[in-house]
């Protein structure tokens, strides 16, 4: 009978000490649980801040587009600016030359 009472002893320590070996696992996978959580709304709110981020970068990409579009054209304007104001240059040499030679012809007639 003591022998029996002893096992029954044992045995209910052995089951305390189960029970509470599981209520500690309970609060450890309770603590697990939440952080997961926290970890699943950090990421939720990275994955929309990339979005954002990727948004503006795409904007900036179209903006420096335009922008080396706009560059481009100013260059070929100022291109032609150039040749147009070259023409005018010798338009201006021709007619120089030109009223040189008026006005070397206009002094021998000069009485």
């Amino acid at each position: 009978m003591q022998s029996t009472k002893a096992i029954t002893t044992e045995q209910n320590t052995a089951v305390k000490s189960t029970e509470q070996s599981f209520n500690e696992i309970e609060l450890v996978v309770g603590d697990i649980t939440r952080a997961i959580e926290l970890i699943k709304d950090e990421v939720k709110h990275m994955n929309e801040r990339k979005d954002s981020v990727v948004a503006s970068i795409e904007n900036i990409a179209a903006i420096s587009q335009q922008s080396a579009a706009a560059a481009e054209e100013v260059t070929a304007s100022t291109e032609e600016q150039m040749r147009a104001l070259s023409t005018v240059s010798e338009s201006a040499e021709v007619l120089s030359d030109a009223s040189e030679l008026l006005t070397e012809r206009m002094n021998r007639f000069k009485v």
